[in-house]
Parts: C-alpha cells; structure tokens; sequence
C-alpha cells in the first residue's frame, strides 16, 4: 500500500548521508510465494526511495552479486550503482531499476567496503542498510562484522546499521546489529505497506 507524501518540514534529519547495500546474489531468485526475492527486495527499496523526505542527505546503492552485470555470469562482486552523491529521488530509482538479474556468489565484505569507500569524506552521522536473505553464501559473518567494525571506527558513534531481511531463512546475524538505540533488523515481510516502512 503506498504511503502519502510526506511533508519534508515534519521532518529533522538524523543522518547526513545513507547507503543500501542490495544483495544480488544467486540465492536471490529463490521465490516466496511465487515471486522472485529480488523483486521483493527491489520493491522495499522503492518503497524505501519514494519515502525519503528532501532533506538534502548524501546517499548511495551498492550490489552484491552480479546483478549489475550485463553477463549476469563470473564471480560476485560489489558494484557501487549509485553516489555517494547529493541524494535525488528519480536518479536513485533509476539506478535500482537497472539491476539486471541475480546471481552467482555474495560478497558482503566487499560490499561493506565499498561503503566505506564512498563514506570516507562524511563527517555527520551515517545509515548503512543491508537488504538480503542472508542465504546460501552467508558463510563468513565474522568477515562481514570486521568490515562493519572497520566502517564504525572510520566514524565512531555515528553509524547504524540497520538489516531488512528479505525470505524465511534462519541465517544468524545478529553480530551485524550491535548498537543498541542505533542498529535494527527487520523482515522485509513486515515493511509491505507505506505506513510500517
């Protein structure tokens, strides 16, 4: 259900500049309820993108996977799709609308890292979403909570990281949400309409 606009001077600013890291890995053509999970995560990032007040954030969008390859074959990578760069509603959705398909490996390190990369220069407090069914190649969390750790350290107390978990898998993340008050995880079953997102 989509929400009503919102009206940007309800509205203070808690971050300066955000990034979504979207898993586009193999694991993501898995189908609940019928429907490809990268549809699904595509979706709750749209919604997510129509939802951002113009607030003048700093923003960006990495894959995972080889969703931004034109082959859709090789080993995954982290491709940074769009920013770090002022943030605008329409240049965001079109970057999320080029996604191509989902496949191969999942590089979540590498995609942490891209974000620290491209944040390198922020100096205001930062929103870092993962959005993936932490499925089949969730094999290395502690590879993942380094790469978190090193972005924290590269901002201390001013990151959160906050997971939306795309599918019904049991995969134990819970090292990747540590600050209490900051960090969240959620299902992205739960964020389906405008009002909970």
């Amino acid at each position: 259900t989509p929400a009503e606009p919102l009206n940007p001077a309800a509205y203070t600013k808690k971050v300066e500049a955000f990034v979504v890291l979207l898993d586009t890995s193999g694991s993501m053509v898995t189908e609940d309820e019928g429907r490809p999970r990268i549809y699904n995560a595509q979706d709750i990032v749209a919604s997510f993108n129509s939802l951002v007040p113009p607030l003048d954030y700093d923003a960006g969008l990495v894959t995972y996977g080889k969703g931004s390859s034109s082959t859709c074959t090789g080993y995954g990578v982290a491709t940074t799709i769009y920013g770090l760069e002022p943030y605008a509603q329409a240049d965001f959705a079109q970057a999320l609308g080029s996604i191509e398909c989902a496949a191969s490996n999942t590089p979540y390190a590498s995609a942490v890292g891209s974000a620290t990369d491209m944040l390198v220069e922020e100096t205001g407090p930062i929103a870092v979403f993962i959005v993936s069914d932490f499925n089949y190649n969730w094999h290395d969390p502690a590879a993942v909570e380094s790469a978190l750790a090193e972005l924290r350290a590269q901002h201390p107390g001013k990151v959160c990281v906050h997971i939306i978990k795309i599918g019904e898998g049991d995969a134990n993340i819970a090292g990747l949400t540590d600050t209490a008050g900051c960090d969240s995880a959620v299902k992205g079953a739960d964020l389906a309409t405008g009002a909970t997102m």
